[in-house]
């Protein structure tokens, strides 16, 4: 695989938001490996955006998920309700 080709789709997989990356074609991807990535506490999908790159630059389809409660899924009261100051 040649560096620089990868590319991006932000999508929604079963209505979770998620960030696709791939080489060439997505289903071509897809038929080497498909690579989940759920990020930590209080993150969100576009900060994995290095190793779903890194990985796609191998040929496999990456995706990145925003866990519930996070990212396009923030709740409104996040900060809130998982705040030190009680």
């Amino acid at each position: 695989m040649t560096p620089g080709e990868v590319r991006e789709k932000v999508d929604e997989i079963a209505g979770v938001p998620a960030l696709v990356r791939f080489h060439g074609e997505p289903e071509r991807a897809a038929e080497r490996g498909t690579v989940l990535f759920y990020h930590g506490f209080s993150g969100h999908k576009e900060r994995m955006t290095g190793y779903l790159t890194g990985i796609a630059e191998g040929g496999f389809l990456t995706i990145g998920l925003d866990a519930v409660g996070h990212g396009a899924r923030r709740r409104p009261d996040f900060d809130e309700v998982f705040s030190d100051e009680r």
